[in-house]
């Protein structure tokens, strides 16, 4: 068996794996970024920009699709408009096809240095001596070894890299949502790009719908909570509804030429309480830093891939890789982006509110600017006043 040896080994060539591997190349430090596709950005992903991520990190124009002013809400019995300020406070996001974002901060990351492996399974982490040491991996028909001094796990929702090194506990149905998704490719161009959010039942089992505009049409989904399914029949026949009866979405695709096969994918929305170990750093989908209330991740993955580089880079300079050192990591993210993750879930949790009217107070939250510890002391009095609510 091959056995290559590097700095910083990093698995998964999404926004995180790809800001981490860029970042630790840029400091000069031998890293090697592995992909298990033949390209970076094949997964399930609605593919929207928030106007910070546009902002802080100067994202090239030509991998943007569409400028998003203007998002249409659809429930049972509302349809409303809501501009990009409302919703974010400032200036307009964009959407994106994943295959083209990542394969740009793929492209950054091999630019500064970094070398990145495609078509490389990670089968599991080696362990010595207590530590996390590198990675094991197919790759062509073949299995290599990459001894690594910090592997990182950026390879999304059932993390191999962290799971075989025993960090990631057995997820619960109430840790994550699943989505279900097509890409609409249409006969003509959009003239504009404008965001359908759908809400309630009648998209699927207590869950939402979404249409992203991109280039080629639209990028089409349903999801639910986990807690709410009994079987994934239930969002691919919800899918199926959502494209060829919903009066509205039916009507937005009626001039499709051809939808691709449906994906699904697992979307968490718990982090986890350990993000490190010794000689292991989780980042991402695989630390679960993604949004409860929308289901939006890119963002906090780059954001926590910033922060882990930094520490990465120290640890790399001190030659401490042991999970006392690592844990700065996770004191830093928890005092900066986890605590709004955190707060959010408590939100989440401490609400008997149906999943479509918490949507819809998330809306009217961010629309209206309301002060969310009114909201938690509101939402409190109602569980507590209201035992039935």
């Amino acid at each position: 068996m091959d056995t290559m040896n590097c700095d910083v080994a990093v698995v998964g060539a999404g926004p995180a794996g790809c800001v981490v591997a860029r970042t630790c190349a840029e400091a000069g430090y031998n890293t090697i970024l592995f992909e298990k596709n033949r390209v970076p950005g094949l997964k399930v992903c609605g593919g929207f920009l928030e106007p910070r991520i546009i902002e802080e990190f100067e994202i090239d124009p030509r991998v943007i699709d569409y400028h998003i002013d203007r998002f249409f809400l659809h429930t049972k019995n509302h349809n409303a408009v809501l501009k990009a300020s409302d919703m974010f406070g400032y200036e307009a996001g964009a959407t994106m096809r994943r295959e083209k974002f990542d394969a740009w901060l793929a492209d950054k990351a091999v630019e500064a240095g970094a070398a990145l492996h495609t078509s490389s399974r990670c089968l599991r982490s080696i362990i010595k001596n207590g530590k996390v040491a590198g990675i094991k991996l197919a790759a062509k028909k073949s299995k290599k070894e990459f001894k690594a001094k910090i592997t990182v796990a950026a390879d999304g929702f059932y993390s191999t890299v962290a799971r075989s090194a025993g960090l990631i506990p057995k997820y619960s149905k109430k840790d994550f949502m699943i989505g279900f998704q097509r890409e609409v490719y249409l006969k003509t161009p959009l003239d504009k790009g404008e965001v359908h959010v759908f809400l309630g039942n009648m998209i699927s089992r207590c869950g939402y719908g979404w249409l992203f505009p991109k280039m080629h049409g639209f990028t089409a989904g349903v999801g639910s909570l986990a807690t709410q399914l009994t079987d994934t029949k239930t969002l691919s026949n919800g899918l199926n509804w959502f494209l060829e009866k919903h009066p509205v979405c039916s009507d937005l695709v009626k001039n499709a030429k051809n939808i691709s096969k449906p994906k699904l994918a697992c979307i968490p929305i718990s982090q986890h309480r350990n993000l490190s170990c010794n000689g292991l750093v989780t980042v991402g989908d695989a630390a679960g830093q993604v949004s409860p209330t929308t289901g939006g991740g890119i963002y906090y993955a780059m954001k926590a891939a910033e922060i882990v580089s930094e520490v990465i880079i120290q640890s790399l300079e001190t030659g401490d890789n042991s999970k006392e050192f690592l844990r700065r990591y996770d004191s830093k993210w928890r005092v900066t982006l986890g605590k709004d993750l955190h707060f959010e879930r408590l939100l989440f949790d401490m609400s008997r509110i149906h999943y479509t009217s918490w949507q819809e107070l998330m809306l009217l939250i961010n629309k209206n600017l309301i002060s969310s510890t009114l909201v938690a002391f509101a939402l409190f009095c109602l569980k507590t006043a209201l035992p039935c609510f």
